[in-house]
């Protein structure tokens, strides 16, 4: 156990800065404390439909001011290098949203923002954070969406590893898992490359609530693209869950299967498949596709959990489960069934 939670412990502390735009850069989106003095909307807020999800065509030049329509918080939920997460209470409804600040630092970053604006405009999922506004000033883009109350999956991965449990249960993995196959095959058939999928981009919607939904968010490294198109070749992503194709530079929707994978290998055992003490070294294990089921971690979890895991782990995207298939995998069904 004490292996684990220094295994644990290391990823922790490298998971922050850690999504890559290229093999050498990397980019986030959180940062420090922002106030809203003088914000201007660029998309259609919620102040008209409470209830409701921006649509496709919210896009708007009116004038007007965040602080008109929210009283934020200024406690971040959420902090980074880039910028931060406030909560902010709706003025009329009274309801509670979040308000995702990012920074205007770069061109890069200003492009990485937009496709999360673009994308965030067009989903609608009840496993995908739901936004229902975008404010801009002259610091910051501020993205309106729905407040989970619970922590990242990767908190609770840590929490289970730290206080010696080490790992879900099978039927909370499963459940987990499914509600994110069904995220990501909803994104597939909108041909949405999400390219991000890592714990720290789940949520739970509920506190203290290992049975609550959880909600897919940041969509900055988000892409479109259609099978009959040629492969998507930019390296991005985070060091732990990038599928080895990406690393070759010629990839589809598939890797998105692959970082599930990933995530479903450590909510079991507790530990990442491919680990190293630097991201060369993490390119370098993925590269190999060997990773290990017969250490003690793995001792009384299921053949069908395993053969789960192995199905979405293949070296080879075209041998590699769809989102449709993984959701009709045993593991997931029969654990649904169970829960059900």
């Amino acid at each position: 156990m004490k292996m684990i939670i220094e295994t644990i412990n290391s990823f922790k502390s490298k998971r922050r800065n850690q999504s890559h735009s290229n093999k050498t850069g990397h980019c986030c989106t959180n940062g420090k404390h922002r106030v809203f003095p003088d914000v201007r909307v660029v998309t259609q807020d919620v102040c008209k439909h409470e209830e409701s999800p921006m649509r496709s065509d919210a896009i708007s030049t009116r004038g007007s001011n965040l602080n008109d329509h929210y009283h934020v918080i200024p406690k971040a939920t959420g902090q980074g290098v880039a910028g931060s997460v406030y909560p902010a209470i709706h003025r009329k409804t009274r309801k509670v949203y979040a308000v995702k600040s990012i920074k205007k630092a770069t061109a890069r970053r200003k492009d990485r923002i937009m496709r999360e604006i673009t994308f965030l405009r067009e989903v609608n999922h009840p496993n995908i954070i739901k936004a229902y506004g975008v404010y801009e000033d002259d610091h910051a883009y501020h993205i309106v969406t729905e407040m989970c109350y619970g922590s990242e999956l990767f908190d609770k991965i840590v929490e289970k590893a730290s206080s010696g449990i080490g790992c879900f249960l099978e039927r909370d993995a499963a459940r987990i898992i499914s509600d994110l196959l069904s995220a990501v095959s909803y994104l597939h058939k909108l041909n949405i490359v999400h390219r991000d999928i890592k714990p720290e981009n789940i949520l739970f919607t509920e506190e203290n609530n290992d049975m609550s939904s959880i909600k897919l968010i940041d969509f900055g490294l988000s892409v479109r693209h259609t099978e009959d198109h040629p492969k998507l070749a930019n390296c991005v992503g985070t060091a732990y869950y990038m599928a080895p194709e990406i690393l070759n530079g010629s990839y589809d929707r598939s890797c998105d299967l692959w970082s599930v994978g990933v995530i479903a290998f450590v909510m079991l055992c507790g530990r990442p498949p491919f680990n190293g003490s630097n991201d060369d070294k993490v390119f370098a294990r993925i590269m190999t596709g060997k990773y290990s089921m017969d250490t003690p971690h793995w001792h009384g979890i299921t053949d069908d959990a395993k053969d789960f895991v192995r199905k979405l782990l293949q070296m080879d995207p075209a041998k590699r489960m769809t989102a449709g298939e993984a959701l009709e995998h045993p593991w997931v069904v029969d654990n649904k069934m169970e829960l059900d």
